[in-house]
This record gives structure tokens, sequence and C-alpha cells, in this order.
């Protein structure tokens, strides 16, 4: 029975790492809709890259309409990778208390 937990947690790795690899295939090839579409399902599943892509994405507008306080969000979700916690303070200096308060 542990067997086949480890063997399914595996392969839903493997499945999610090749997601990620389209969704950044899609991004450099300019489809920023589909792009998005693939890093929101990975970023609700706790991607980390994922988060931050969407995080940039809403700031940069692409596939999605500007949205900082989306952006700022996604952007905190992220930091529990320590290298992406420069985009969250970068995005802050930008928000006013009142987006800051949507955000959080």
């Amino acid at each position: 029975m542990k067997t086949l937990f480890i063997l399914t947690l595996c392969i839903f790795a493997n499945l999610s790492q090749a997601d990620f690899i389209s969704a950044q295939r899609d991004y450099n090839d300019g489809n920023f809709d589909k792009a998005y579409k693939e890093y929101l399902t990975l970023a609700k599943f706790g991607n980390n890259k994922a988060q931050y892509n969407l995080a940039v994405m809403l700031i940069k507008g692409e596939g999605v309409e500007i949205n900082l306080p989306e952006a700022y969000a996604w952007s905190k979700v992220s930091e529990s990778n320590p290298e992406y916690k420069a985009l969250t303070n970068n995005i802050e200096k930008g928000l006013t208390a009142d987006q800051l308060l949507t955000a959080h």
C-alpha cells in the first residue's frame, strides 16, 4: 500500500512538471492566454514557479489585464521560495493602502 502511494505521488509530480514545461513553452511562444491558464492551474496546486510567473504576467498584462493587487497576492504566496520575495517588495511599493488591503 505504501509503495502504491509513493508511486502515485511520483506520477503526479512528473505530470505537474510536464504541465509547467508546457506552460513555459506557451509563454515563450507568446501564447499568453494559454500560459496564464496553465500557470493558474499549477499555482492553485502550490507550484511556486507558477505562482511567481502569474504575478509577473499580472504586472505586465500578459494574457490578462494588469492587476497589481492580484499580482501581489500571487507573489506573496510564492514567497516560500526566498528568491521570489524581491518581486513582492517591488509590487508592494506600487500599491495604494486600499489595494494592499484588498490583496491581503
